[in-house]
């Protein structure tokens, strides 16, 4: 230890040779200010319980009008934006929730996660511990409130007219095919009587046919979802304020939406205020509306089927097929990156 004087800071190089870490790095090590986290919580809990009020107070299925505006220049930021057109966007109200309600259950999962870290190890007396344990008794009570994916199956298996239009649409498919797939042993039982009158060729055709029907209902149906639930929760998530550029068309590249009926308060930005003060990263979003819209995901579904065909002839066909389409691929998701890096800029992811 080497003394400097009275006004001198004490050195000591720790054993091993290892030099002292900055304050840059330890600066996520220092506790946590609650005093300043508890009012940051608190707003955000607010922006949330004023994002899942305004979806309540829409119809089930209700067509909204969104204002779109044309940006002249995104370089200025005195640059108005201009009234171009006026739009009216489906939107179903229990999709919306879902996607909403879910993002709010991932983050505040995140943020209780790191809180429970926070009290750890803490003792009873300890008030800055107490304090932790109230913020987290209420992220749990905010929590249990949610619903999420895994309640929407259970609630519809639950329901009486799915259960019987499912054990119907079973019961047709067995008469039809000869097959029973209500169990796992009936299942192969079936599949090795069908091999004997008819072939495992026929039974192998069935079930690659049956499979391709699985997969066209679910291609059909995501790029929907994601239309009428997740880009109507980023409206909602930004401030009633949503990127309506088109990545294809270089001329509708400006492109803003105002949704009206939306709250003005962004809750990506109260998000970022709360893991800041955290100092842990926030968990984004995955851009769901620009990688699962409808034209870009039927063509990349469509490439690999293409794909696919050109392997069964010759390894050079599937191979040539794969290289141009991963290049379409790539010019289609250079634009969309572009969009991306301008959310993540702004903070709205």
């Amino acid at each position: 230890m080497k003394e400097r004087g009275p006004n001198k800071a004490v050195e000591e190089t720790p054993k091993g040779g290892l030099e002292p870490a900055s304050p840059e790095q330890t600066a996520a090590d220092l506790p946590l200010d609650v005093g300043q986290f508890g009012p940051a919580l608190e707003e955000l809990l607010e922006n949330y319980r004023s994002a899942l009020r305004s979806i309540e107070k829409l119809r089930p299925v209700q067509r909204v009008a969104v204002e779109i505006l044309r940006i002249r220049s995104r370089q200025s930021p005195n640059v108005q934006a201009e009234p171009w057109r006026r739009r009216r966007r489906l939107v179903i109200r229990w999709l919306v929730r879902l996607f909403a309600e879910a993002h709010v259950r991932r983050q505040l999962g995140h943020v209780t996660r790191v809180l429970r870290l926070e009290a750890f190890g803490a003792s009873k007396g300890d008030e800055r511990a107490t304090a932790i344990n109230e913020l987290l008794e209420r992220l749990q009570n905010a929590e249990a409130q949610l619903s999420g994916w895994g309640r929407l199956r259970s609630g519809l298996f639950k329901a009486p007219l799915v259960t019987t239009a499912l054990a119907f649409a079973l019961a047709v498919y067995r008469v039809g095919s000869g097959i029973d797939v209500s169990s796992a042993s009936k299942l192969g039982e079936t599949l090795a009587q069908s091999a004997e009158t008819t072939g495992w060729d026929n039974v192998l055709h069935l079930l690659l046919r049956v499979f391709y029907a699985a997969v066209f209902t679910y291609v059909l149906l995501v790029p929907l979802t994601v239309s009428l639930g997740f880009k109507r929760k980023r409206a909602i998530f930004s401030g009633g304020l949503t990127d309506e550029s088109r990545p294809m068309l270089y001329w509708l590249r400006d492109r803003q939406g105002v949704w009206p009926w939306s709250p003005t308060a962004n809750v990506y930005q109260r998000e970022n205020d709360v893991f800041e003060l955290l100092a842990v990263p926030k968990r984004r979003e995955a851009p769901l509306d620009l990688l699962l819209s409808i034209f870009p995901y039927y063509f990349v579904f469509a490439m690999v089927l293409v794909t696919m065909e050109g392997f069964r002839k010759s390894w050079w066909d599937g191979a040539l097929t794969l290289l141009v389409g991963s290049l379409a691929v790539f010019s289609m998701l250079q634009p969309r990156l572009t969009i991306w890096t301008r959310r993540s800029t702004a903070g709205n992811v």
